[in-house]
């Protein structure tokens, strides 16, 4: 109820996409989605067998020369894409998340049965809940120690930051070896020699 929306909200605020898939009817998917803020748009999960109207498609746009054409739209924002898809079967969101990578969408996936592992294991960060059967856990990535799903929040937050600080970190290593190469080449071209030995570098 009111945390699973405040997860969802939050999740939104991260610039995170969530898409509900569910083996429940698609009216009781459709009230259970609207109701934490997840989405209106829902779908059967035959979508994705029949492979209809898959969400990688493009949203057709048309355009006159001389005029410039909207840039494409995020696979979410499309009308193909759907936020509930509901009667799904467990292949089904193999496909979904096969559509999404060659987007190149990075996934990330949850769930807690057996069924879930092949999915959990093709989905770039495979999450497992806390009461996750152990074939589940043993094909995620992430397995959360605590009932719920409020920590997905704290893993995004903290492996964005650790990312911010490897990027930080990467790009003034390459500042620091472009210095020393400029150093060195004016050194060569105003004394007519290297100004240092490779060993003091």
């Amino acid at each position: 109820g009111l945390d699973a929306a405040r997860l969802v909200d939050h999740l939104h605020d991260l610039g995170i996409q969530v898409v509900m898939l569910t083996g429940d009817g698609l009216a009781t998917a459709s009230a259970i989605a609207a109701r934490v803020g997840i989405g209106t748009r829902t779908a059967r999960g035959e979508l994705l067998r029949r492979g209809a109207t898959p969400p990688h498609q493009t949203h057709p746009v048309r355009g006159q020369v001389g005029v410039r054409v909207a840039p494409p739209l995020r696979p979410w924002e499309r009308d193909t894409w759907f936020d509930v898809y509901a009667e799904v079967l467990p292949e089904d969101k193999m496909r979904l998340i096969d559509q999404l990578q060659r987007e190149s969408i990075v996934v990330g996936m949850t769930g807690d049965g057996v069924n879930d592992a092949p999915a959990l294991k093709k989905a770039e960060v495979g999450i497992a809940v806390a009461s996750a059967t152990d074939v589940a856990k043993a094909a995620s990535s992430l397995v959360l120690t605590d009932p719920g799903l409020e920590d997905i929040v704290a893993g995004v937050e903290v492996s964005r930051r650790i990312h911010q600080r490897m990027l930080t970190y990467t790009l003034n290593k390459i500042i620091k070896t472009l210095q020393v190469g400029l150093f060195l080449g004016l050194g060569l071209v105003v004394f007519g020699r290297f100004v240092t030995t490779p060993t003091l570098v």
